[in-house]
């Protein structure tokens, strides 16, 4: 009898230990871009159906979500996280020009397109080792994971969890449980040629589904769980792409890198392993305006798999308490801060780095604050980088800030290209070469050399030298020798009338100069500057003489030396030099020319000019206002500088008539801007064209002093239609403007701003 009770009574403890120890469950998601806002669906589908998760593994986007919702997210904040967040701020080719430094603005003006390569480190010729930014995106997930940055071990996460990625020099899946998880996700993530690579422990890591995009190994050795739900988002092979776009050719790409090792998985699947395809023919890895259907999706591929997976449902009452115990977020504190410590591999010193960072020594780390210094460091455009750790040295609690040299900190060579046919007898082209030199010494001194081939013939080097830590205050001087070709009204010298029927004649001025001034740049987006100009022009215009049956064939020229003293202010907020959709910019210029060089002329002129962006949805609204005025007008008509005068004519500029059409020494414009956004891509708009349909209104006038006033009488008046984009070249118009009946042109241009 005793005998029974005691097998009774291990019977009914067996029972009691079954009941109270339900069956492990282990989650893994896989790779797939943008269709890995199914994996939410699949979340949010387990949540209302009390189904636990004690342990994710994910690869990818599938770590992105994984790691997110193990950090204690639920699958409403990350649906919320998904359709919210702007994308294009993170995947992001360049630097918000807003934050750049003055200079680099002014360059970029200069210098329409995008082609360069760079200077590295090792002072030799170098492509990025990725198209985008690193530092936007690990600013995203050190937010993002920012409660648990100070768990180090994964497996002390709310959900115990890993991810995935890739030894890019064996090829090896490298699984990360341990160390930064914000940078542990990114190595996930971060897609061969599409985000810069990082290294941890020694390893150069990309994303993890070119080596295990299924993590269903990963799981089983890791975390032994009893059961696997198994979601796989990756896309099968498509063999009826055109391949005609940037993003059928990267998603191709993908798959090939991905499939394979998906398929083998699937294959290897077992009788515990659970697995779950959403249905997501049409969606591709770059469709994050999609997420609200994506999402959708995955919900109904786990409803449908739901008679598979409701038996791991558990009650209300332990579902809470499962809740409690691994989905809350923890609260972590913030180290004090004892010391602070500059690890820089660049030619930036580290005073000017250290300059940077506002976190007080003896207070609690401000995580928020400490983001935005380091993106200041790295907005000066010489790091790869810029990145920090807490750690303890010397008994200390210390704040490391280290730097990695971008793949041009040392310089750039840019080249470009202009062409430009108004249809109307005016074709030209521009071909200009450009070497940057950054970082002569610890302060930042520039060397800038460029020579241009076209309508500007031109050689022009420039040194620039701040001349104090945060580079406020600058010397800037350069020397040059060009060959201009302007288009003039055949009456331009007398100044009096218009030209008829767009009549103009070429006129080169070969000119040779150099300048000196000092400026200060006040924040990034406006500098003052004064100085002085030296040159000497020489305008010429080749002429036919004919007397009586004779012609003849004569170029008439003329020297002249002029200086000047020139003050400058400026200020631009602009996000994009050629099609912003937010910002102003603003110039105000005074000079006078002062005989030093013995020229016989004493004028000065005053020149201002702004203009606001302002946007609504897809529509974009730029006003722009200028003016010019000129003192001792006399000397300017006496003197043989071309550029010196006011202009209308061109483009935006009294549309429909050609340069130069009407000069003077005062003038002033009014014109508004509209353009409509047409083509984008909200996933790669930084990569991809914008192409923009437009309007323009015009009025100015352009008059002498001697001959007219500053009335609305004989003022001109403009408009344009035309097809803008924003290429890698530089914009691209394809334009009609329309003055009155008898000034109309067409315009092609590509590589000229406006």
């Amino acid at each position: 009898m005793k005998k029974f009770f005691t097998i009774v009574s291990l019977v009914l403890f067996s029972c009691v230990a079954v009941a109270k120890e339900r069956p492990s469950v282990g989650l893994v998601l896989s790779g797939g871009g943008a269709r890995g806002g199914a994996h939410v669906g699949i979340l949010k589908f387990l949540e209302e159906h009390r189904i636990p998760v004690d342990y994710i593994v994910g690869t990818s986007m599938g770590s992105f979500m994984g790691g997110m919702y193990a950090s204690g997210y639920d699958a409403d904040e990350l649906q919320e996280f998904l359709t919210n967040t702007r994308w294009s701020e993170y995947i992001a080719t360049d630097i918000p020009r807003k934050y750049i430094p003055f200079r680099r603005k002014i360059l970029s003006a200069g210098f329409p397109g995008y082609l360069s390569v760079g200077i590295n480190g090792a002072n030799k010729v170098a492509l990025p080792n990725g198209i985008f930014k690193r530092q936007f995106m690990l600013e995203l997930l050190t937010k993002k994971f920012a409660n648990v940055l100070r768990i180090k071990d994964f497996h002390h996460l709310p959900i115990p969890y890993a991810a995935v990625a890739t030894d890019i020099a064996t090829g090896e899946a490298v699984v990360l449980d341990s160390g930064n998880i914000a940078k542990s996700v990114y190595a996930s993530i971060c897609v061969p040629g599409g985000f810069e690579p990082i290294t941890i422990n020694g390893r150069v890591l990309v994303d993890g589904g070119i080596s295990q995009n299924l993590p269903v190994e990963t799981m089983r050795k890791l975390f032994h769980p009893d059961y696997i739900i198994v979601v796989d988002i990756s896309t099968p092979f498509d063999k009826t792409k055109a391949f005609d776009s940037y993003e059928e050719v990267m998603s191709q790409q993908l798959d090939i890198l991905t499939r394979k090792n998906v398929e083998d998985t699937i294959k290897s699947l077992r009788p515990n392993e659970i697995l779950i395809e959403p249905k997501l023919d049409g969606y591709s890895f770059l469709d994050a305006d999609k997420y609200p259907q994506i999402i959708q999706k995955g919900y109904e591929a786990a409803r449908q798999a739901q008679s598979r997976i409701v038996f791991l449902s558990i009650g209300e009452q332990e579902y809470e308490t499962y809740k409690k115990r691994h989905k809350t977020k923890p609260k972590t504190t913030s180290p004090i801060v004892e010391a602070i410590e500059i690890r820089n591999d660049t030619f930036v010193s580290n005073e000017t780095i250290r300059s940077y960072i506002t976190q007080p020594i003896g207070k609690p780390l401000d995580l928020k604050k400490l983001q935005k210094d380091l993106n200041s460091i790295y907005y000066l455009l010489y790091f790869a980088y810029v990145d920090f750790e807490v750690v303890q040295k010397e008994g200390k609690t210390t704040l490391v800030v280290f730097t990695k040299p971008s793949w041009n900190a040392h310089g750039d060579i840019r080249a470009g290209i202009e062409f430009e046919d108004d249809f109307n007898g005016h074709s030209d082209y521009q071909v200009r070469l450009e070497y940057n030199k950054y970082n002569l010494n610890p302060y930042g001194g520039e060397w800038r050399s460029r020579v241009e081939f076209g309508r500007v013939r031109m050689l022009k080097t420039e040194l620039y030298q701040p001349l104090d830590i945060r580079r406020r205050f600058y010397l800037r001087s350069n020397a040059y020798i060009d060959k201009i070709k302007y288009y003039v009204a055949p009456n331009f010298v007398e100044g009096v009338d218009e030209a008829k029927n767009d009549q103009t004649i070429p006129i080169e001025s070969d000119d040779i100069g150099a300048m000196l001034g000092f400026g200060v740049n006040i924040g990034d987006i406006s500098r003052f500057e004064t100085g002085i100009d030296i040159k000497r022009v020489e305008p010429s215009v080749d002429i036919f003489l004919k007397e009586g049956d004779d012609i003849t064939f004569d170029t008439y020229s003329q020297k002249q030396r002029l200086s000047d003293i020139y003050v400058v202010a400026e200020i631009d907020s602009l996000d994009n030099p050629f099609f912003p959709k937010d910002g102003y910019k603003g110039y105000l210029k005074y000079y006078k020319v002062v005989d030093i060089v013995e020229s016989g002329l004493e004028y000065s002129q005053l020149f201002g000019e702004i203009s606001g962006v302002y946007t609504f949805g897809k529509a974009t609204l730029v006003p722009k206002v200028k003016f010019g005025t000129t003192y001792n007008s006399q000397d300017l008509q006496d003197a043989n500088d071309i550029a010196a005068f006011y202009n209308l004519g061109g483009l935006f500029n009294i549309s429909g008539r050609t340069t130069y059409n009407k000069t003077g020494d005062n003038l002033y414009f009014a014109s508004l801007n509209y353009r409509y956004l047409f083509m984008s891509n909200q996933f790669l708009s930084s990569l991809t064209s914008e192409a923009y349909i437009g309007a323009s209104v015009e009025m100015g006038k352009a008059w002498y002093e001697k001959q007219d006033s500053a009335s609305l009488k004989n003022a001109l008046y403009g408009s344009s239609i035309y097809l803008g984009i924003d290429t890698v070249l530089g914009p691209f118009y394809f334009a009609y403007g329309f003055s009155d009946r008898r000034h109309q042109t067409v315009y092609f241009s590509l590589g000229k701003s406006y």
